[in-house]
């Protein structure tokens, strides 16, 4: 295999390596890839939780609120202020 790592990120291994606290760029690259790996087993974990907790009746829940939100904001605001609200009153077009 085969890996190309731009000027900045082969500065950082080199640092890593020269801090000593790694023997090796291969070793570097492998704590990196290990700790990806873990951080990305966490990710699934926490999205698939997240998925397994949101109904529709909560993703309705959800909309509606947003909607009440832009309606507060768009009481003071009109569509051409250019403001955030302008994005929330074309949604609800």
């Amino acid at each position: 295999m085969e890996i190309h790592l731009s000027e900045d990120l082969e500065k950082l291994v080199q640092e890593k390596v020269e801090g000593g606290r790694y023997r090796s760029p291969n070793e570097v690259i492998r704590r990196a890839l290990l700790v990806l790996d873990e951080r990305d087993q966490e990710f699934d974990t926490s999205a698939t939780e997240i998925k397994a907790e949101v109904t529709p009746a909560k993703a309705t829940e959800a909309w509606e609120e947003l909607f009440r939100l832009g309606d507060a904001l768009a009481v003071g605001d009109t569509q051409e202020s250019g403001t955030l609200t302008e994005a929330v009153l074309a949604m609800r077009r």
